[in-house]
């Protein structure tokens, strides 16, 4: 990574948890500031995350997907769904979107994975994004 991308990122990330903006405490201002002071570290999970916050539910998922947006785009999040006969299926964030609009999703070996299932078994990956 070149150091103007690195302070590009930097310049971002001090953007977002500028408390005149955000409120102090929220959860993904403490998020954009753990990944903002671990620069060396490109992956996280969804589970790495709560136990490093101490935050854990709907409010740190709807953090991470926030700061995986624009203008934000901190992160790129696939959510990857563990299915019954061992095999993956992989979405991206707007496909994960689009999964709660329909109540799920056509699995890549054919099947439908409902919304609850997702959630049951679905694991989310984050790769920081740097600009």
């Amino acid at each position: 990574m070149t150091s103007s991308s690195y302070k590009k990122t930097q310049l971002r990330l001090a953007e977002l948890v500028d408390e005149t903006l955000y409120p102090c405490g929220a959860v993904w201002t403490e998020i954009a500031n753990y990944v903002r002071n671990h620069p060396n570290k490109t992956y996280y999970t969804l589970d790495e995350l709560e136990a490093l916050i101490g935050a854990s539910g709907f409010s740190v998922l709807t953090a991470v997907f926030r700061l995986s947006m624009p203008p934000y785009a901190l992160f790129e999040t696939t959510v990857e769904v563990f299915e019954t006969d061992n095999s993956t299926t992989k979405l991206s964030v707007k496909e994960y979107q689009q999964c709660i609009l329909n109540g799920g999703v056509q699995s890549d070996n054919g099947g439908f994975i409902n919304i609850q299932e997702i959630s049951e078994r679905a694991t989310i990956h984050l790769r920081v994004h740097h600009h």
